[in-house]
């Protein structure tokens, strides 16, 4: 069929009106030279070859193929055309480099680079992001600094040794003032409180004076003790249950871990634990995103069931249940 291509219809751009060109006068020609000044036309004929082979739509340009009479030529095979002009150079060909150094890329490596540049920008886009937070956090992580996590908890910690130590060891009389610990921190910080400050401190003056009211053995009290009276067996009861001795269990070097992230105040942490290690769809760990089989969530269930001792728990529903009798209320003035 591509034989039959003798000339070609163009109308269009340069062409306002429909010009014919004739490429093969004679029937041995094989090659046709077009030629001619800036402007006038070449472009237009190599776009308007690229239009009948429907790589690009020119709604400016109409053209057709024609045979040896002057005649359409419908159903060429399009990829038996190839049009090299300057927008194919455009877009499949680029010189990365300058140069001797340069390196000519072609055809689908084009838009390789172009993959290659694009990601080699975000790559170092992010590295600068990276680079900022990295800062941020060594600045974050300096004590001295205001903003800093650890700035804020040291200066609670300071605060609780100069007053609250001093304060909780006198409640108890103590000679030493009270540790501040991590926990104690915690759980000072899980408070919470709807009074202001001024009432606090009037409700702490008076409970204060209270205790060192009822603390004072000179202090008569001006009633007499009711009788309380006990059931039969209450104190062979309670006597039994105090007496009751659980077992220590031998704890491996994962189990002692537990036990101490236990001491810690995180024992609601290893209780959710359980329960997702529990599930049976749970198959990576949330916790470090690893893959995890059946044994081993197992084995980490028996290793947090050992630490957590049922039998304590048991028992202290046992002592729970077992009650002093109530006293009637009674009004002391000291």
């Amino acid at each position: 069929m591509i034989e039959k291509i003798k000339g070609l219809s163009v109308q269009g751009r340069c062409f306002v009106d429909k010009t014919n060109f004739k490429f093969y006068k004679n029937n041995s020609d094989r090659i046709s030279v077009i030629y001619g000044k800036n402007g006038s036309g070449k472009s237009t004929i190599t776009n308007a070859i690229y239009s009948i082979t429907n790589k690009q739509d020119f709604s400016d340009i109409s053209a057709q193929f024609l045979d040896e009479l002057d005649k359409p030529i419908e159903g060429i095979g399009k990829d038996k055309i190839s049009v090299f002009n300057e927008r194919y150079i455009d877009e499949n060909v680029k010189i990365d480099g300058d140069g001797l150094g340069a390196i000519i890329l072609l055809g689908n490596q084009v838009d390789l680079q172009a993959e290659i540049d694009k990601y080699t920008d975000l790559e170092k886009e992010f590295s600068e992001e990276v680079e900022k937070a990295d800062v941020k956090l060594r600045e974050m992580s300096k004590k001295e600094n205001i903003s800093s996590p650890e700035y804020h908890l040291l200066t609670i910690k300071k605060n609780l040794q100069e007053y609250w130590a001093v304060k909780d060891a006198k409640i108890k009389g103590n000679k030493v003032n009270s540790r501040v610990t991590d926990s104690i921190i915690n759980e000072i910080c899980k408070l919470s409180v709807t009074e202001n400050i001024q009432e606090l401190q009037q409700k702490y003056e008076s409970e204060k004076e209270l205790l060192k009211k009822i603390s004072n053995s000179d202090n008569q009290i001006p009633q007499n003790i009711k009788k309380v009276v006990i059931e039969k067996g209450f104190d062979e009861i309670l006597c039994n249950l105090l007496c009751k001795k659980i077992e220590k269990p031998v704890l491996s070097e994962r189990e002692k871990l537990i036990l101490q992230t236990i001491m810690e105040g995180n024992q609601g942490f290893l209780e959710s634990a359980m329960e997702k290690f529990s599930n049976e769809d749970t198959h990576i760990c949330p916790y470090c995103y690893r893959d995890i089989d059946e044994n081993y969530k197992q084995e980490l269930i028996k290793n947090i069931n050992r630490v957590l001792n049922k039998d304590v728990e048991i028992y202290r529903e046992e002592l729970k249940s077992v009650k002093l009798p109530s006293f009637e209320k009674t009004i002391m003035i000291i």
